[in-house]
């Protein structure tokens, strides 16, 4: 027993001396492990529990027979005591067993900012920064300054093509709100015109040409439904003064038909003369149902041309809200592209600047580094390039230039170093 007690510790020490060696002892004594590390757990005469892991982005290692156990921000010689101890517990050992934790694979570093290929990288123990850049390709070179220039002409001429659209949306949108508040003439918006340099022109006279046909068009559908209604009641006049005149021959038939009464209660009424007085009455009285029946179809008929004079006023408007909406969409869909193309301009113009000043050697690297402590607070703070980097931390490089104007072309300016640098990382990240 004393022998494989021996053999253990003598195999657990084998382990630990290949360990220190293939990394450094110095840093491996104080490296503190953490998520993504890929470690080796060996537990002597315990096969179950030796095995390779990665540590989770918990921060935890999963065992047989122990469980979860939590790695990050201790040392591999502190974790395997804790996995010796942890078993020693539940197995109800009588003697702590002998472990040992290597670290087979580091978690990675990261490196972003003006880099050829910024990604995540393999760790390798006393990489510097200048190492990692190595690693990451070097410093990104914005060497095709021809094409910046060609963005920037494209660019303007979209600008240019994206305001006359601009003006006329903007026009048009004017003569639409004029129309349906009932206004003769386009009352055009400052406020939505700004920044255009080339007056309305044509564009007006379109709309107001537009606007003048729109109004004539639906004054002319109205007018000859006014005409209409004007006949209407005209035929309704017509049929009034017909049915006066049939109520007064009614009377005069009505007393007509009182003699004839009289004089039959005298027995010396003339029965063919009663009967056509009679036959008279009926008619008179047929021919009034009958100009009632006129003058209610005429009154209808002024109700369904008024009402179709109000449907026409109604589609109109609802057809011009309709409209306003369509070029309200319409013109912020405009404004957004003028906004991009005006970006597309400023990082075109900032970059040609860029890539003038690297041929000219008038570029650097500044460099920073974000590091988490085994507390788990996160700092940033500045390095140089013969600092030492640590698994996990995320390096930034940063251009910086040499701040002056510098002419490229005939009317592209180069803005501010801070600012041309700033340009094309954006500009970067969007392609």
């Amino acid at each position: 027993m004393t022998a494989k007690i021996i053999r253990g510790g003598l195999f657990a020490l084998g382990i630990a001396a290949v360990s220190l060696c293939s990394i450094g002892s110095s840093f491996a004594t104080d490296y503190k492990l953490g998520p993504r590390d890929k470690i080796r757990i060996k537990v002597y005469e315990w096969p179950a529990l030796s095995d390779e892991t990665t540590v989770s982005d918990e921060g935890l290692v999963s065992l047989p027979l122990i469980g979860r156990l939590n790695a990050a921000g201790i040392s591999a010689t502190d974790l395997a005591r804790k996995i010796a101890e942890e078993l020693q517990v539940r197995e109800k050992l009588s003697a702590t067993p002998y472990a040992s934790v290597e670290v087979l694979q580091y978690r990675p570093f990261y490196i972003l900012g003006d880099v050829q290929r910024p990604s995540d990288y393999q760790y390798r123990p006393g990489m510097t920064v200048m190492m990692a850049l190595s690693i990451a390709g070097g410093m990104y070179r914005a060497t095709d300054n021809l094409s910046f220039i060609r963005d920037a002409l494209l660019s303007r001429g979209s600008l240019s093509t994206l305001g006359v659209k601009k003006r006329e949306l903007a026009v048009r949108l004017a003569r639409l709100k004029g129309e349906l508040s009932g206004k003769s003439t386009i009352e055009l918006d400052p406020e939505v015109l700004r920044g255009g340099k080339q007056p309305p022109g044509s564009s007006l006279q379109q709309e107001s040409a537009i606007m003048e046909a729109g109004k004539k068009a639906l004054a002319n559908q109205i007018a000859r439904l006014r005409l209409q209604i004007s006949l209407y009641r005209e035929e309704i006049s017509l049929l009034t003064a017909r049915m006066e005149s049939s109520k007064k021959q009614q009377k005069s038939v009505e007393k007509e038909m009182q003699v004839f009464k009289t004089l039959g209660d005298k027995g010396l009424a003339i029965l063919p003369r009663e009967a056509a007085i009679e036959r008279l009455g009926a008619q008179i009285e047929g021919d009034q149902r009958e100009i009632d029946t006129l003058i209610v179809r005429s009154k209808q008929n002024i109700e369904q041309s008024e009402a179709a004079i109000l449907k026409l006023i109604d589609e109109r408007e609802r057809e011009l809200t309709v409209q306003i909406r369509q070029t309200s969409a319409q013109l912020e869909e405009v404004e957004q592209q003028l906004l991009a193309q005006q970006n597309l301009l400023y990082q075109a113009e900032a970059l040609g600047g860029a890539a003038i000043r690297e041929g000219q050697g008038e570029v650097s690297l500044r460099f920073s580094i974000v590091r988490r402590d085994p507390k788990g607070i996160t700092r940033e703070f500045p390095v140089q390039k013969d600092d030492l980097v640590e698994p996990g931390d995320v390096i930034t490089a940063m251009k910086t230039f040499a701040t002056r104007e510098l002419s490229v072309g005939s009317d592209i300016k180069v803005p501010p170093a801070d600012t041309a640098a700033r340009a094309e990382i954006e500009l970067r990240s969007v392609r």
